[in-house]
Order: C-alpha cells, then structure tokens, then sequence
C-alpha cells in the first residue's frame, strides 16, 4: 500500500540507489564551515538534478562510526544548507524551500565527543540550480552510509556521490 503523499519504497530506492535498513536519529551537532558562493549566473534554463542518475562510491575503508551519529551529522549539515538558501533552520519541516545555483560549494567538519567527526562536501555543479529541501538533502546524503557497508547498522565508512547537477561526500574520521 502507498499513502498519498509518499511514494511506494521501491521507487526511493530506485531514486536513491540500494539501501540498507536505517535507525532512528536524535541530536545535531557544532559546525565549522566554509563556503563559497557563486561568481556569475548562468543562462536559464539550468539543469535540475536528477536523482535517477546518482553514482555512489564507497571508500570501503578508513574510519568506520556508527550509523546514528553519521545521521546526526547529515541532518545538522543539511540544516546549514538550508540556511545559506534563504530557509530558517529553525522549523524546518522538509517543506521549506530556497534555490542553490551552480558554483554553490559548501564544506563542514561536524565535531563529536570521543574524537570522532565527519566530513561534509556539498557542490552545485556549473549551468544547474537546485531548490533546497531538508528530506531530499539527508536522503543524498544518507546514500554513500546506506548502500555501502551493508553487513550491519554500524561501522560506515561513507562515500561520496553524483549526478547531473549535484556531489556530495560523508567522510567519518577521528580528529
């Protein structure tokens, strides 16, 4: 059965590569960040991404952490971009929207307790533009966490992704 305003499971999957089963998340954390914004605009029409042309790469090693705190940090990432597109990082409710035109590069390390943190990349790429939304945010991001590493919940390692318009990276490390 699929409720009208979610799509069946299958076409998420589809839309977002293989997945493994996903947990629940809790707390955001501090941000260091920079960014930089775009110099020229470019001619319309832009380019939309599309997220049936997503390409996930594993790192398949290096610093393994668990899947709770990588979905911390994505949802605290995420709400940073949706700040610098003009939406209220308060209240966000996956509704809000700003646009994000090619040349938009956002990089953040999100700190946790016990030395571990996570390195962020966002990127519009040049001729597209990309209309924030908090729920499709994470979903890029949760991609290289949930469809790599599937032999449990724990111990990711991240990856990065494309397509036509975007990149991103989730990349755990110790500090």
């Amino acid at each position: 059965m699929s409720l009208p305003w979610f799509p069946p499971f299958g076409q998420i999957i589809n839309l977002f590569g293989i997945m493994c089963e996903q947990p629940q998340q809790t707390t955001t954390t501090t941000t260091r960040a920079q960014t930089t914004q775009p110099s020229q605009p470019t001619e319309w029409p832009r380019k939309r991404p599309d997220a049936k042309q997503n390409d996930i790469d594993c790192f398949g090693s290096g610093r393994k952490m668990s899947n709770v705190r990588l979905r911390n940090g994505i949802d605290s990432f995420c709400r940073n971009i949706g700040s610098e597109a003009g939406v209220l990082a308060r209240g966000l409710d996956g509704k809000a929207t700003g646009e994000l035109l090619g040349g938009y590069k956002r990089e953040s390390i999100k700190p946790f307790s016990g030395g571990e943190e996570i390195s962020f990349s966002f990127e519009v790429l040049a001729g597209c533009a990309w209309t924030f939304d908090l729920d499709e945010c994470t979903r890029y991001f949760k991609t290289p966490v949930d469809s790599c590493n599937c032999g449990g919940e724990n111990d990711k390692q991240g990856g990065y992704g494309e397509n036509n318009c975007l990149k991103w990276k989730t990349d755990p490390n110790r500090s």
